[in-house]
């Protein structure tokens, strides 16, 4: 009897909300419903991001015109396919696997930034947002990933990287410059005051030769001081781009004899020889470089050996190159060094002993590439080292 009457009420209701329901305006409120179902569709369709509908497994269901530009594909040939395979790299694919998974567990949105590629395997970078949909019934329904093209960024990153860099590098060489400068200024500078105060003490004419013996130790500090000087002013010259290739015609054998005459101080306490072969025809090339980079060559060479040390000076000219190369017999680099040489204020352990900036071949190197050359070496410890120059002819 109770059920009789529950059905008989539940009828009653059931056929007073038939009642209440106004079937005339059901076509009216069908077609409000398609026009915000289009609204919609429109606002995915024509969004400015990349929007793509994945399933479950990732599969691409549906996707709008900004993602279809970003791909550079037609949505026919997205959907139906797998994302992660247009992302490149293996580990960003197996983390966007493992990403699609926490987020079907927590329900929480994942970001990535990755490179990806489109058919045609054109790369580039991309963020990628992936959230979950659910139904109201809290159950999965699908992900919504939104794709963006961020090469721009990426490009200006590593812009803005490239220039924190090499202002923390000019940092650093600022403070290697201040700790080597004073170092290296000092002795020679103590050698003139001690020198210039001894030889204002000698007035006897049998002194002589002591102001002499300290005339030199002038000289030679002073030379120092004029070598670190022309060191930095030649790296600051080079950070600056304000050296250029400027050639003119020359006679590579005169140069070569001229350059190594000039040199009194250093040439005097060590057994030097010059040797030209090929060509002596007039070329092109720009002099005060080359002066500058066979200089900084000498100089290591005079310093790496003992006094009274063969150094051995060559140039060869061909019709399409010219080679220079300069020679000693002296302490060598070690092997462990040997990566390191051409590196800005760099010392091989081995002559940490011996005065010098660590400049010197760093500026031969990049001097030599300004006027489309080259540097290489041979060593080997204590039995001495060579430095080859190569200049192309034009």
């Amino acid at each position: 009897m109770y059920i009789k009457t529950l059905i008989a009420h539940e009828k009653q209701e059931t056929t007073e909300m038939i009642d209440d329901v106004n079937f005339d305006e059901l076509p009216q409120q069908q077609e409000s419903l398609d026009v915000e179902l289009n609204q919609y569709q429109e606002l995915f369709e024509m969004a400015p991001v990349g929007y793509f509908v994945l399933d479950r497994f990732g599969v691409i269901k549906n996707v709008n015109v900004a993602g279809c530009q970003i791909m550079g594909l037609p949505k026919n040939k997205l959907i139906g396919e797998f994302f992660y395979t247009y992302i490149l790299s293996k580990k960003i694919k197996n983390r966007f696997l493992k990403s699609t998974k926490e987020i079907f567990e927590t329900g929480i949105k994942q970001q990535i930034e990755c490179k990806l590629k489109n058919e045609t395997t054109t790369e580039f970078y991309g963020l990628l947002q992936t959230a979950v949909l659910k139904d109201e019934f809290n159950n999965f329904k699908y992900f919504i990933l939104t794709l963006d093209n961020i090469d721009k960024q990426k490009q200006q990153e590593k812009i803005l990287e490239r220039a924190l860099n090499k202002e923390k590098k000019l940092n650093d060489m600022k403070s290697q410059f201040i700790a080597i400068a004073s170092h290296e200024f000092r002795t020679p500078l103590a050698t003139i005051l001690t020198s210039s105060e001894l030889i204002e003490k000698y007035n006897k004419p049998e002194d002589e030769t002591k102001k002499q013996t300290h005339f030199r130790k002038i000289f030679a500090a002073v030379y120092r001081i004029k070598e670190i000087l022309a060191d930095f002013l030649s790296e600051n010259e080079i950070e600056n781009g304000k050296i250029n290739n400027i050639p003119t015609k020359m006679n590579v054998k005169s140069f070569m004899e001229s350059l190594i005459k000039e040199d009194i101080y250093n040439s005097a306490i060590h057994n030097i020889t010059y040797h030209h072969t090929g060509l002596e025809s007039e070329v092109s090339l720009d002099k005060k470089i080359l002066k500058t980079s066979l200089t900084n060559l000498l100089i290591n060479a005079y310093k790496y050996s003992p006094k009274g040390g063969l150094i051995e000076v060559t140039s060869r000219q061909h019709e399409k190159y010219i080679t220079f190369s300069v020679k000693d017999y002296g302490i060598g680099i070690p092997k462990n060094d040997q990566d390191m040489v051409f590196e800005p204020f760099f010392r091989a352990k081995n002559v940490e002993h011996i005065q010098g900036t660590g400049l010197g071949l760093n500026i031969t190197k990049r001097l030599i590439q300004i006027i489309g050359g080259t540097i290489v070496f041979k060593t080997q410890e204590n039995k001495g080292t060579v430095f080859t120059i190569k200049i192309p002819v034009f």
